[in-house]
């Protein structure tokens, strides 16, 4: 590896600290996207609307906060041409993580599924999807939402929380 390169791998692991930690500092933390679900997959909890709200806030503002750190970064012409590269690549994975969890709410929503919030793990390798129900999902309603999610998006491993 030369000197070049190592630059480039140490720009975007303090690219990908400065967005974490200002992540973090904005919004606090979301679920964990490997958190223990149970024997069947469903995880339950008692939260309220409000809270179901918060979460989709909370997503959607660290999504908001993390992208303007990129484009500034980008905009910045002070930026080394190394960096910006690194910014902008980093700004097309989140809008591609964003664009699959908008398309797999709309589409779960379609299927009448009124609240719904998808988590795409940054690696693309999880997706943890909670629906607020009164009541819990049946099997076939698990397996219609894991069917959605897999033919939307390729990744098999799905976790389905009722909130």
């Amino acid at each position: 590896m030369d000197r070049k390169q190592a630059g480039i791998l140490v720009s975007l692991l303090v690219l990908i600290v400065i967005i974490g930690v200002a992540s973090w500092r904005l919004n606090g933390d979301l679920p964990e996207l490997n958190s223990p679900v149970g024997s069947i997959g469903v995880q339950q909890s008692e939260d309220d609307t409000d809270d179901f709200i918060k979460d989709i806030i909370k997503r959607d503002n660290t999504s908001a906060a993390n992208m303007q750190i990129l484009q500034n970064l980008i905009d910045d012409e002070s930026t080394p041409e190394e960096e910006r590269a690194t910014a902008l690549a980093l700004q097309i994975r989140m809008v591609e993580q964003l664009e699959k969890e908008q398309s797999l709410e709309r589409e779960l929503k379609a299927k009448g599924y009124e609240n719904v919030l998808c988590l795409v793990a940054e690696d693309f390798n999880n997706i943890k999807v909670y629906v607020k129900e009164e009541e819990e999902l049946s099997s076939e309603q698990l397996a219609q939402i894991r069917s959605i999610v897999v033919s939307q998006t390729s990744i098999r491993e799905v976790e389905i929380s009722r909130k």
